[in-house]
């Protein structure tokens, strides 16, 4: 895909584009829209996802959890 047509799919100036090619430098807005047009959105949000609950059995578990202090 061209600089130009990916421009123009996220509505970013070409020049954007190419500066992030080029240097590393764009914003996180601009990020994520080149990351939803390349790339699986859920990929990228699998990191912020929390991990499933288990509820604790036993006072002990309960007593011995200590991920909240």
């Amino acid at each position: 895909m061209s600089r130009r047509i990916l421009a123009a799919k996220i509505r970013l100036l070409a020049p954007t584009i190419r500066r992030f090619e080029d240097a590393g430098h764009i914003s996180m807005k601009n990020f994520l829209r080149l990351w939803l047009i390349l790339d699986d959105m859920s990929r990228i949000m699998a990191p912020t996802k929390p991990p499933p609950f288990e509820p604790k059995k036993t006072m002990a578990e309960v007593l011995a959890y200590n991920d909240l202090w």
